[in-house]
């Protein structure tokens, strides 16, 4: 994905990269994980890959298991139980707020039940890990959409967990408004 405000939207914006056809994309995400996954490397969450589990990134994994975490730094975040913060943006603001004694916290939102479930599946749909399926069986049609989902091939049930197939994976971020219903 190309960010707005972002090396590569500037670059796009001004014709000198050209983002691929979304034919290309998938066959491209399609070729590399088999790729890697065929060369010994593991596809543990969407965009990463690492030879063997011991390997994976723990920092971004309590993203995605949506574990409580401490953000340090301009902008860094922060996320415990149903409250989450960032920090100032800029380096000068975060140093100034220190020096004079404050917390450099420059928002925060408190989030709601429906917000920490829909996030629970977001994050956990981005992951080889998936879901545990017990955070799932108390909304309304799940067991209906969970057979649809696998008949489609974009998520498997293995051992108590909803997990994102290869081809999930290209529609992970699509997945959890689909239980939101």
């Amino acid at each position: 994905t190309i960010e707005e405000r972002t090396p590569f939207g500037k670059m796009r914006d001004r014709g000198l990269i050209h983002p691929l056809q979304e034919e290309e994309e998938r066959g491209l995400f399609i070729l590399t994980s088999t790729y890697l996954e065929e060369k010994g490397y593991l596809h543990y969450e969407i965009s990463s890959y690492a030879r063997g589990r011991e390997n994976t990134c723990r920092h971004n994994m309590k993203y995605w298991q949506h574990a409580p975490y401490l953000g340090l730094g301009p902008s860094a975040h922060s996320y415990l139980g149903e409250r989450r913060w960032w920090n100032l943006r800029s380096v000068e603001g975060y140093c100034r707020a220190l020096s004079k004694g404050k917390t450099p916290v420059a928002g925060h939102e408190t989030l709601t039940e429906e917000q920490r479930y829909l996030e629970c599946l977001l994050l956990g749909l981005r992951t080889a890990d998936g879901i545990d399926l017990r955070n799932l069986r108390h909304r309304p049609q799940t067991e209906k959409l969970l057979n649809d989902l696998e008949a489609s091939g974009l998520v498997r049930v293995d051992e108590g967990r909803l997990m994102p197939t290869r081809e999930g994976f290209l529609v992970a971020d699509g997945l959890p408004h689909l239980f939101s219903l």
